[in-house]
């Protein structure tokens, strides 16, 4: 879902900077609410999916495990999240996550300019 909000967001934005006529001060102003709010969906959506417990990652991850497996992660579940929150503290997460990040949004930005075209 924040993959979505921030694909609509970009067109908005996108649509903002072609169509509005406001002055230019506004115009900067809105754009970057909009690009926060489309970094913040991004985010979010790729944090949510890093396939460790807790996160929703995890729960899609986990299906694809054998059994054996998903015993072992729910005997150490305990230990799981400490070290997810030492991952998460000590900002060795956003070294893996910022790059995915990068490339997600450039993805959404070259799809929505390529549909933004087709209708300008």
């Amino acid at each position: 879902m924040n993959f979505i909000l921030a694909f609509l967001l970009i067109l908005a934005n996108y649509a903002l900077i072609t169509f509005a006529h406001i002055s230019l001060k506004m115009l900067i102003i809105i754009s970057s609410m909009l690009d926060a709010a489309i970094a913040v969906n991004i985010g979010l959506g790729v944090f949510n999916l890093i396939p460790i417990p807790p996160l929703d990652g995890s729960k899609v991850f986990r299906r694809f495990l054998p059994y054996s497996v998903n015993e072992w992660i729910d005997r150490n579940m305990q230990f799981i999240y400490i070290v997810f929150l030492i991952l998460w503290i000590t900002n060795v997460l956003s070294v893996i996550i910022t790059p995915v990040i990068d490339v997600i949004t450039k993805g959404l930005l070259w799809v929505a300019a390529k549909i933004f075209m087709i209708f300008v």
